[in-house]
């Protein structure tokens, strides 16, 4: 038949893309920007994908915001002693650190899942430690509200923020929060997923040491970890249908730095690449491929100011466009055998054909020729589905389902094995 050759790489690749892990190739991706593979690419950010989808702000005057002015007595330890001996003002992120796990404990202890550490929101926390120094309030020192400290470039559905000052110690701050029923229900809020936490030392200010949390929930994080490394963890898929890809970057960044990104496809798995965007800041991409077709996603992600330290994940994406279901079952009518069928979207005026082939395995392997049925090209008089049944003998088996369009186009086919043994 004509189609073996083609179908044979197909087999092939599918097999491949089930025994290969598409991150090993991650590493090694060089292409030049190159859109023959893709239409209607698109970088986004999630504050971009989020505002798109539909999702709208969470009313701020119904999150409880609560200030903690308590004026404790202040009993200096060794170092903070040296510190304000030292009239030096700073942030201590040990410290900052130390309230997150203690958060974190207390979410458990509760069934909550963990907060994970926001690079925005841990700015914002900065910001707002530094304000409360000299303005202890949930206004800014320029009279607008807390929350216009959050991101102006990532998109949060709920948001809280905690502050406190004069509490030396992490133990000590998150003692007097948990008591206070605002800040105890920030704290345990399941409407949040990224925290910022901040403690700022300002020996002229009134009480010294001054703390903030800001809680948010946002769909793609770009989380800190104390002491970690910079890596790319994975591409969170938002959307992988027969209309488009949307995926964004998933990077652990310790440091907070600014980073780029770059987006690469393979439709052969991974014997060839083309760059579908070149470095810019949005974390998160969308497109279309032209073809039906199994494809391999790579991003890569640099620092800003470090162009040369590169980090990259990767995906897969089977892109189908026509193909709705496939079918590949015992028969369990008169004379038994296996029920197969491929199923299309839609079928307009019944102007598409069908095609169901099957390839031996067994003769496969062995060289020999392995195409041992096919139904050739059907219409259907209604629906939008073919659907036949056939008798196999014990044995592993491959069907290749296909959908031409009314000019006899192939428009989408894919592979799929099945076993009767």
């Amino acid at each position: 038949m004509k189609i073996k050759s083609h179908v044979s790489k197909l087999l092939v690749a599918i097999l491949l893309i089930a025994l290969i892990n598409p991150f090993n190739y991650a590493k090694t991706v060089s292409a030049k920007e190159d859109d023959s593979l893709v239409s209607s690419v698109e970088t986004i950010s999630v504050n971009e994908f989020e505002s798109l989808s539909g999702e709208e702000n969470v009313d701020e005057t119904s999150v409880v915001l609560q200030a903690s002015d308590s004026e404790d007595c202040i009993e200096e330890s060794v170092e903070d002693a040296a510190i304000a001996e030292a009239g030096l003002a700073g942030f201590n992120y040990d410290y900052a650190w130390d309230v997150l796990d203690i958060v974190n404990q207390e979410r458990a202890a509760n069934g909550l899942e963990p907060l994970v550490m926001d690079v925005g929101l841990m700015n914002t926390a900065n910001l707002r430690a530094q304000e409360i120094a000299s303005t202890f309030s949930h206004t800014r020192p320029d009279g607008s509200s807390c929350f216009t400290a959050w991101p102006k470039n990532k998109y949060y559905s709920a948001k809280g923020e905690n502050i406190a000052a004069g509490q030396r110690t992490p133990e000590w701050v998150m003692d007097a929060w948990m008591k206070s029923q605002g800040h105890r229900e920030n704290i345990l809020s399941e409407y949040y997923n990224c925290i910022g936490i901040s403690c700022y030392y300002d020996p002229n200010s009134e009480y010294g040491y001054n703390w903030s949390q800001n809680f948010g929930y946002t769909s793609n994080p770009n989380v800190i970890t104390k002491n970690g490394k910079f890596e790319a963890t994975g591409i969170k898929v938002e959307e992988a249908s027969k209309n488009r890809f949307v995926g964004f970057a998933q990077v652990t960044n310790p440091t907070g730095e600014d980073l780029e990104y770059s987006w690469y496809i393979s439709g052969d798995n991974g014997s060839t690449w083309s760059c579908i965007s070149e470095w810019n800041p949005a974390e998160g991409i969308s497109f279309v491929p032209n073809k039906f077709g199994e494809y391999t996603i790579v991003v890569k992600a640099r620092k800003k100011n470090s162009p040369n330290e590169i980090v990259s994940a990767g995906t897969t994406y089977s892109y189908h466009p026509y193909i709705y279901g496939k079918c590949q079952m015992p028969y369990t009518g008169q004379g038994g055998g296996w029920l197969i069928g491929v199923e299309s979207y839609e079928n307009p005026n019944q102007s598409y054909q069908y095609e169901m082939l099957i390839l031996d395995c067994n003769l496969y392997v062995q060289g020999k020729p392995a195409w041992i049925y096919t139904t050739g090209k059907c219409g259907v008089a209604s629906g939008k589905a073919l659907w036949v049944v056939w008798q196999p003998v014990y044995g592993y088996y491959w069907t290749l389902f296909r959908v031409y369009d009314k000019n006899g186009n192939l428009i989408d086919e894919i592979c799929y094995g099945f076993e009767n043994i």
